[in-house]
């Protein structure tokens, strides 16, 4: 951070401490309350814009951003704001204090190493990589590993001993209780609130290409189960352990007259794992794995406007699955065909989507009438959607939605080579309209 950036910082953080209000006060438009060493204070209107505007300052500073969370950088600041109102700190403190936090931040080099377990992937391969992920089978020996590493610190602190045994027994539990099952090893510099925030981070961005896959491996006919004359599709998700799950559910009934009572069992959630062999690895690379790979590897800063495009699209397409409601599902799916199609020209975005779409997935005159009439008739459902009602979206009509955002997508993913931006892409089809 260079030194005129600092001295206004300083010259605001002198401003809040002068004008700082007490704890119970509102201002007009904005009230800001902090407590911190063990002072509680308020910043209303004016001078809480002077607070945001700080913090701006640092989340905007790449050196800092990349390697803490903005809790972290927050807190850094309201401590120099209460130290400066506690101690009555005049400019040279405050720039003293404020140079000591940047050369923190700046100067912070340490590597965490983040242990997160992944539900509902059966991976019969000795480890996957997707993107800046490695998804493997946590095994005995890299266990007992990770236990020996968190044991040697446990053991160096000062801790008591009957603490110390309460956590080696809790770690080992958890680690024992991982093994065999999927996760992701990672390791990351910076400090562990952004450690964790960046791994979780790039894991579910790597886990949305996954899902790409699971309505192709999965189709809703190879989830139907009837039992008891009653017809039950299993879900298929995968996620971080926490973000998705499975358990079963009972609901009691009971007739009014009181002569009749039911109970419905039901799994929930996320009930078929997906399994992930060389056979179905071989299936995703035919359908674009490796382009997708390949995308996912870059950095953020290194990504074309086109292939951002292609991140969004993915995302919103495995949005879907993870939602229980059809609608939500539906809404999911719309989202994905207007962040690939949506026209910059001001035309109506219905229209031309459905054109657009057309366009790229069909292959003769009536398919290509089909296709516009159909993806005309699910843009103008999405109000209803959008505004609740009775169910307007049937499930033969969200069977062949995914189908044509899972289609769209690989044909998207096909041209990655071709296209450098999403308006690349959209003057081709403005192209095609004319040809």
């Amino acid at each position: 951070m260079n030194e005129d950036k600092i001295e206004k910082i300083v010259e605001k953080i002198l401003k809040i401490s002068e004008n700082k209000k007490p704890f119970d006060q509102h201002g007009k438009w904005k009230t800001e309350t902090i407590h911190i060493e063990n002072i509680t204070f308020c910043l209303i209107d004016e001078i809480a814009e002077e607070y945001y505007y700080i913090i701006k300052e640092f989340l905007n500073d790449i050196k800092i951003n990349s390697k803490f969370s903005e809790k972290y950088i927050v807190k850094g600041i309201q401590r120099i704001i209460a130290l400066t109102i506690i101690n009555k700190y005049d400019q040279n403190n405050i720039k003293n204090e404020l140079i000591d936090l940047i050369k923190e931040l700046e100067e912070y080099n340490e590597v965490w190493t983040v242990v997160i377990p992944i539900f509902g992937i059966d991976l019969k391969k000795d480890e996957l990589n997707i993107g800046k992920i490695k998804i493997e089978n946590l095994t005995q020996d890299k266990a007992q590993n990770l236990i020996s590493k968190f044991e040697k610190v446990i053991n160096a602190s000062k801790s008591d001993e009957v603490t110390k045994k309460g956590l080696k027994e809790n770690l080992r539990k958890r680690f024992i209780s991982m093994v065999s099952k999927c996760c992701v090893i990672c390791e990351k510099n910076a400090e562990p609130g952004r450690a964790l925030e960046i791994a979780l981070m790039e894991i579910r961005r790597s886990l949305d290409v996954l899902k790409f896959y699971i309505p192709s491996l999965y189709p809703i006919p190879q989830r139907t189960h009837k039992t008891n004359n009653e017809i039950r599709i299993y879900n298929v998700n995968i996620g971080i352990q926490g973000d998705v799950y499975c358990t079963n559910r009972a609901i009691p009934m009971i007739s009014k007259s009181e002569k009749e009572f039911n109970i419905r069992y039901d799994f929930v959630g996320s009930c078929m794992p997906l399994l992930i062999n060389d056979t179905i690895y071989i299936h995703m690379i035919e359908r674009g794995f490796n382009e997708l790979n390949s995308i996912m590897s870059k950095k953020d800063d290194q990504l074309n406007d086109y292939e951002k495009t292609i991140i969004r699209g993915i995302h919103w397409f495995s949005n879907h699955i993870a939602q229980v409601e059809t609608d939500n599902q539906f809404l999911s799916l719309i989202i994905c065909l207007e962040t690939i199609l949506t026209p910059r020209d001001g035309n109506p975005i219905g229209t031309a989507i459905a054109e657009a779409t057309a366009i790229i997935l069909g292959d003769s005159l009536e398919k290509r009438k089909y296709l516009k009439k159909k993806i005309k008739e699910y843009y103008s459902k999405r109000s209803a959607v959008s505004h609740g009602g009775k169910k307007v979206i049937k499930d033969e009509e969200m069977q062949e939605i995914i189908a044509i955002c899972g289609d769209l997508l690989l044909w998207v993913i096909s041209k990655i080579n071709e296209f450098s931006c999403q308006k690349d892409l959209l003057n081709w089809i403005d192209d095609q309209k004319l040809s």
